[in-house]
């Protein structure tokens, strides 16, 4: 029994005894638990993961039963002295339940019974993934910690992430990582299908069409392939797709152009949340209502007033201004993160990234029976029963027929004709070049419509698909079953077409579970919970003991590879898991093109090819101010045994699925020297380290350096004091005499790999960087000609200074549309823009 569930037992037990005998107050009980919260968050600060964990998962047990025994105590307290007490509760509590659904009849209706409905297929799915433990799988990695890394604008991605890091950030203070995760993939499910069900019920999709949208929303091909891809954010995003595009339907709605602060603000911050998870998702959103918009305005004709047509494109400009200064945290960051990310891709990429033939390889075929997702090896169920490809063409069937029954209709068809075109237009860009077909088309779009690379697999498209599908079908369930209604209400066949109408609904409700089935059985037992290994926490505790600021590389150096203690493979966990700067390897091996843009990458794949004449790694490591090597025993760590053989690294921890090296040698994010030492390359930097002292000069790389006439001796360097005031700010203090030569040069290390944005406080003339157009680069680190002699250097992430305004901006439009939303729901604009009411009360 783990040592959570002693604990628990040890102190729930004694309580649930003294509540029996002596009627003990459970408040007590509630009590403890936020004690041990508190706990709990006070041993993440300080480092102690593991005892987090633990805590926390007592405080959730503890926190659950005096739950549980208030309300019992509330029961046996309000039960009635005198005559039969059983039946008189009984009797008061069916009063109650009857008196409560009679008055909020509307409410159980459209909310309470279809979260209780989703939030039981949510559970029903997830199943045993829901115990303590994380769910590690390709790219859903969670650990002990949340990294603040994408908070400085040092992440490689676009996107809204900064935001959900600092979100992660806050709520590992109030539990452990893996109930974090376990929510994230909880609301997943269930906001798919109530997201549907609203919309759907928005345009009049009876309870069974309704549901059946919802179902399919959340029980399909792609949900499925995407969950084991661990794509989680982009999920959550397209959970949130419906309630979007529905909140933009209602904003240029020209029946209803009143609030349209309201309505845009709440329009806003629901995209807004979509680009925090997934900016794809978001994209595909907004061409998704960009359609909408366009039939819209067709549809109406000259139905409408000309006002009504300004009315409605005001409130799309008022839209987009709320979007920019929401996201313009993020917005400020996209010239950095697209050229990082972005520009590195081509068209091998394309090529990499095509979807793949899963359904009787037909690409085509396979993205429109809603497969078709790039990375091959998965369990599908339609390739263990080819014969499911039957319900495919009954989904194709019924959506055509959904789109063809309502298109013209005034109410649904704006929305019924852009679903239709986003099928079409998601079938065949998601085809991509795998077709003859579609090949032209996604080529011209790859080259000549700006960041359209930056999707990187086309599959992603197939979230509008499904989408479409959910809501035609629901279409036709609701005339086939307005149909049969109105024939069985007549006729001498009367009740066998109801009970024919009653089979078919149900089994069309039931489709979608046997079309996934995998997904519905836990995802067919692929993904499990699992815990880190003790060792890791053993070797973070070791580390820890060391306060200095210094950088831990971690072997083997891969992007995705599979652990001896989880069966599946993922990407690397390190910088979720040590709270230390962690080099690893960061090139994803599905890209054809560039995947590391790290600087350190070059000096590591250089080690790893001379790995057998490398005694002295440790003075290399020297330069990237690494003081631990951490090697993971997986994968093909047995390549990594040359670690033992060095000189001057000292094993500190080993154990069946960790080795942890310390280097022997003194490390620093900052240093001093007096000269420069330039090589041909990194096997020259390499045979240097065997000689010479690393940390002795400020190495850069040059091409013309000629390499017989290199001859290295040890000199004078001087480790300096540097303070951490963030990722993005260190404060270096240096003497005031600096005692090596009248020409000095600064070596600073990122500690995040990317140098183009540091500077320096006072401006010192940099000798070196990535971007030189002198031939000259550096093996990974910043060097800074020293003029004079400063006593306090400030070293600094420039582009987080830009960032930070956009911070600002978005937190505080932010807050005022919460405030526009949900406290002052109605602001009237005058026509200069003073608002003539403030507040009102809210019925």
């Amino acid at each position: 029994m783990e040592i959570y569930n002693e604990v628990s037992l040890a102190i729930i037990v004694p309580f649930l005894i003294l509540y029996a005998i002596y009627r003990i107050d459970p408040r007590y009980l509630v009590a403890l638990s936020l004690i041990l919260l508190i706990s709990s968050a006070a041993e993440s600060a300080v480092g102690n993961s593991a005892v987090a964990n633990d805590i926390a998962i007592v405080f959730f047990y503890c926190l659950s039963a005096g739950v549980v025994l208030i309300i019992v105590d509330d029961y046996i307290k309000s039960r009635k002295p005198r005559g039969n007490r059983l039946k008189s509760a009984l009797s008061g509590l069916y009063a109650g339940i009857s008196f409560y659904v009679k008055r909020h009849r509307r409410v159980i209706a459209e909310f309470i019974f279809p979260s209780v409905v989703f939030a039981s297929l949510s559970l029903l799915i997830l199943g045993p993934l829901l115990y303590p433990g994380y769910v590690l799988v390709t790219d859903m990695v969670f650990g002990p910690r949340a990294p603040l890394s994408g908070l400085y604008g040092m992440s490689a991605f676009i996107g809204g992430g900064n935001a959900l890091s600092v979100f992660d950030y806050l709520l590992y203070f109030i539990m452990p990582g893996w109930a974090v995760e376990k929510i994230y993939l909880f609301l997943i499910l269930f906001f798919s299908g109530l997201t549907m069900f609203r919309f759907s019920r928005h345009f009049g999709l009876s309870g069974p069409s309704a549901y059946f949208s919802s179902i399919l929303y959340s029980v399909n091909p792609f949900v499925y392939a995407r969950m084991l891809a661990g794509a989680w954010g982009l999920l959550f995003a397209y959970s949130l797709v419906p309630l979007a595009f529905l909140l933009f339907i209602r904003l240029v709605d020209l029946k209803e152009m009143n609030n349209l602060i309201r309505k845009a603000a709440e329009t806003a911050i629901v995209f807004s949340v979509l680009a925090v998870f997934d900016i794809h998702t978001f994209i595909l959103s907004a061409i998704l209502c960009v359609l909408y918009y366009v039939v819209m305005l067709i549809h109406s004709g000259r139905r409408e007033t000309l006002e009504s047509l300004v009315r409605s494109m005001k409130a799309v400009l008022i839209l987009l201004a709320f979007l920019v200064l929401l996201n313009l945290y993020w917005l400020l960051y996209s010239p950095y993160s697209a050229q990082n990310i972005i520009g590195s891709f081509n068209f091998l990429d394309a090529i990499a990234f095509a979807s793949s033939p899963t359904v009787f390889n037909n690409t085509m075929l396979s993205i429109a029976a809603m497969y078709g997702f790039f990375r091959t090896g998965y369990p599908y169920p339609i390739t263990d029963f080819p014969s499911l490809i039957v319900i495919f063409f009954l989904f194709l069937l019924l959506s055509v027929l959904g789109f063809l029954l309502f298109c013209s209709e005034r109410k649904r068809g704006p929305v019924t004709v852009t679903l239709g075109a986003a099928a079409v237009i998601s079938v065949v860009i998601a085809t991509g070049i795998s077709s003859p077909l579609t090949a032209g088309i996604y080529t011209f779009l790859y080259d000549n419509v700006p960041l359209f690379n930056g999707f990187r697999e086309p599959q992603k498209f197939v979230a509008l698909l499904v989408f479409a599908y959910a809501f035609l079908i629901g279409l036709s369930i609701l005339h086939i079953q307005s149909f049969l209604s109105q024939t069985g209400r007549r006729g001498r066949y009367r009740g066998v077409i109801q009970i024919a109408a009653a089979i078919a609904i149900v089994f069309i409700l039931i489709s979608p579970f046997i079309y996934s089935y995998m997904e519905v059985n836990s995802f067919d037992g692929q993904l499990t919970s699992v815990q880190y290994p003790s060792s890791w926490y053993r070797a973070e505790a070791i580390m820890n003991d060391n306060t200095t600021d210094y950088s831990v590389l971690v072997f083997p150096w891969h992007g995705y590879m599979y652990y001896n203690w989880s069966k599946t493979k993922f990407a690397s966990p390190f910088n979720s898991f040590f709270r230390q700067t962690v080099i690893y390897g960061g090139q994803d091996t599905y890209l054809s093109g560039q995947g590391d843009t790290s600087l350190y990458s070059p000096l590591i794949l250089s080690v790893l090819k001379e790995r057998n004449s490398i005694s002295h790694l440790g003075n290399l490591l020297s330069l990237m101010d690494v003081k631990y090597v951490f090697l993971s025993k997986s994968a093909d760590y047995w390549n990594y045994s040359f670690l033992y053989r060095q000189s001057d690294l000292k094993l500190v921890e080993n154990s069946s699925t960790c080795a942890l090296f310390e280097n022997m040698h003194p490390v620093s994010r900052a240093y001093i020297v007096s000269r420069i030492a330039a090589v041909s390359g990194y096997p020259q930097l390499i045979n240097a380290s065997s000689s010479v002292n690393m940390l002795s000069y400020a190495w850069v790389i040059s091409s013309s350096v000629a390499i017989s006439k290199q001859n290295y001796t040890n000199g004078s360097y001087l480790l300096l004091n540097s303070t951490k005031i963030s990722d993005a700010d260190y404060s270096i203090r240096t003497p005031g005499f600096l005692g090596l030569d009248s020409r000095n040069y600064l070596v600073f290390i990122p500690p995040s790999g990317y140098d183009s944005g540091w500077r320096t406080s006072p401006a010192l003339i940099p000798y070196v960087s990535e971007n030189t157009s002198s031939g000259i680069a550096s093996p990974g680190y910043l060097v800074y000609q020293i003029t004079g002699a400063p006593s306090q250097l400030r070293v600094y992430f420039a582009p987080f200074s830009d960032l930070l305004y956009g911070y600002v901006v978005s937190l505080v439009s932010f807050v005022i549309l919460v405030a526009a939303v949900f406290i002052v729901p109605v602001i009237r604009v005058r026509r200069f823009g003073l608002a003539s009411h403030l507040f009102k009360r809210i019925h």
